[in-house]
C-alpha cells in the first residue's frame, strides 16, 4: 500500500436557492483527491481510533483507496492498495471477516480477495477463495446462516444470478451458492423483509426481459439457514439500478427504494412499501432528475421521518426528497455536486449525530464530503430539503 504523497483539501459552502423552510443545510468539504473513477464507497473505523474513516473502490486503476478520517468530516490520510490486473474495480465490503477485532475489505477478482485489516489503517496481503460469478457489481454482508460468521452476496451482472458465500469466520469463504435472476442484476441490499429475523436480499434489475422496457427489483428470501427461495420481481421503472431498504413509515416493516436511470421524465425513484411478510406493494415513482444511480436513505432534517438521497449521474446532481414518515415523499430538490456522481453515502462523519453526504464522481479524480449542519449560521441560508 502507499500513503498518497500530497493532497489539497478546499473548504468553501455551497450556497442553493431552495426554499429556506428548513433544517437541512449541507456545507462542502472538497475534492477529497483519489484517482481517477471513484466507485462504491463506505465507512469503518480502520484505525480503531473512534473516528470513522472511508473505503472507496476505484474502477481506475483497480485497486481501492482508505482514508482516515480527522473526525471533522475530513481525510488527511490515504492509503491505496496495489493495483491488479484481475481485480473487478468498483466492487469491495467491509467488515470483521476474521473476527479479530479489525475492520477487513473484502474485493473481487476472478477470487475473492481477502484484505485483513492490521488495526491501524493498513492491510496485510490479500488471500484468496475460488469464485466463479461473472462480471459482479456489488456485494452484501451479512450473516445469513446465523452461525456468527459474516458471509457476503454478490450481484453478477453477466451471470445474471447471485452467489451466496458463506463464511468460515477466518476470512475464507466457502463454495458459493448460485440463485439465478430473470436478467442481470446490477444491486443488492441484505434486509429481513419478513421479520423473521433472518437477512433476506432484494436486487435490482436493469431489464426485466428482453424487451428491456422496464427494470425491476427482485427478493430473495431467507430459509433462515442462509439459502434462498427463488426470486419474485416487482415492477419499476426503466433501468432500475441503485437500491437500499429502510423502515420509511415506521410500521416496523422494511421498504425497498430503487432508482430508475433513464433520462428525461423516466428518472424516477421506486418506492417499495414492505408488508411484513416478504411483500412489497406496487412502486409509487418520485420524479428526480437525469440519470438516478444510486440512492441513500437516512434522516437527513433531523425530524425523525427518512428521506432520500439520489445521486444523478447524467445531472451531475443529486435529488433530496424530504419523507414525510408514512411512506411517501414530498416532491425532490435537487443540487449539483460535480461531475457523474456515480454513488451516494449517507454516514455521519463528524461525530455530531447527524447523517453526513459523500458522493463519488465517476469521472472526476475524487469525492465529495457534504456536512450536514442545519442549526450552523456559519453556513449561511444554504437549505437542501425542504417542504
Amino acid at each position: 500500500m502507499k500513503r498518497a504523497i500530497t493532497f489539497m483539501l478546499l473548504f468553501f459552502v455551497l450556497e442553493f436557492t431552495l426554499s429556506a423552510a428548513t433544517h437541512a443545510q449541507f456545507k462542502k468539504i472538497g475534492p477529497i483527491f483519489v484517482t481517477a473513477q471513484p466507485g462504491f464507497a463506505t465507512t469503518a473505523d480502520f484505525n480503531n481510533d473512534g473516528i470513522l474513516d472511508l473505503a472507496v473502490a476505484l474502477y481506475i486503476p483497480n485497486s481501492a483507496a482508505v482514508l482516515l478520517g480527522s473526525g471533522d468530516g475530513t481525510f488527511p490520510s490515504r492509503f491505496f492498495f496495489p493495483k491488479t490486473e484481475s481485480q473487478v474495480g468498483g466492487v469491495l465490503a467491509v467488515g470483521d471477516f476474521n473476527e479479530d477485532g479489525n475492520a477487513d475489505i473484502v474485493s473481487l477478482s476472478f477470487e475473492v480477495d481477502f484484505h485483513a485489516g492490521n488495526g491501524d489503517g493498513t492491510f496485510r496481503l490479500p488471500s484468496h477463495t475460488p469464485f466463479n460469478g461473472l462480471d459482479p457489481l456489488r456485494i452484501a454482508v451479512a450473516d445469513f446462516n446465523h452461525d456468527g460468521h459474516l458471509d457476503i452476496a454478490i450481484a453478477n451482472h453477466a451471470g445474471q444470478n447471485v452467489s451466496v458465500l458463506l463464511g468460515n469466520g477466518d476470512g475464507t469463504f466457502q463454495a458459493e451458492t448460485d440463485y439465478p435472476l430473470v436478467n442481470s442484476p446490477l444491486e443488492l441490499v441484505a434486509a429481513d423483509l419478513n421479520n423473521d429475523g433472518s437477512p433476506d436480499l432484494a436486487v435490482s434489475l436493469g431489464c426485466s426481459d428482453s424487451i428491456c422496457d422496464h427494470g425491476e427489483v427482485d427478493v430473495l428470501l431467507n430459509n433462515q439457514d442462509g439459502t434462498f427461495q427463488p426470486a419474485v420481481g416487482y415492477s419499476a421503472g426503466v433501468v432500475t439500478e441503485g437500491i437500499a431498504a429502510g423502515d420509511l413509515n415506521h410500521d416496523g416493516n422494511t421498504d425497498i427504494v430503487a432508482t430508475n436511470s433513464a433520462f428525461g421524465a423516466m428518472s424516477t425513484a421506486s418506492v417499495f412499501m414492505g408488508n411484513g411478510d416478504g411483500t412489497l406493494k406496487p412502486a409509487v415513482n418520485y420524479s428526480v432528475e437525469g440519470g438516478p444511480v444510486s440512492v441513500a436513505i437516512a434522516d437527513l432534517d433531523g425530524d425523525g421521518n427518512l428521506d432520500l438521497a439520489v445521486a444523478n449521474t447524467l445531472s451531475n446532481s443529486v435529488s433530496l426528497l424530504r419523507g414525510n414518515g408514512d411512506g411517501t415523499f414530498q416532491s425532490a430538490r435537487g443540487f449539483g455536486v460535480g461531475r457523474s456522481p456515480f454513488f451516494v453515502l449517507a454516514s455521519d462523519l463528524n461525530g455530531d449525530g447527524k447523517p453526513d453526504l459523500v458522493f463519488s464522481l465517476l469521472y472526476n479524480a475524487h469525492i465529495s464530503v457534504f456536512l450536514n449542519a442545519p442549526d450552523s449560521r456559519s453556513v449561511g441560508q444554504s437549505p437542501a430539503l425542504g417542504p
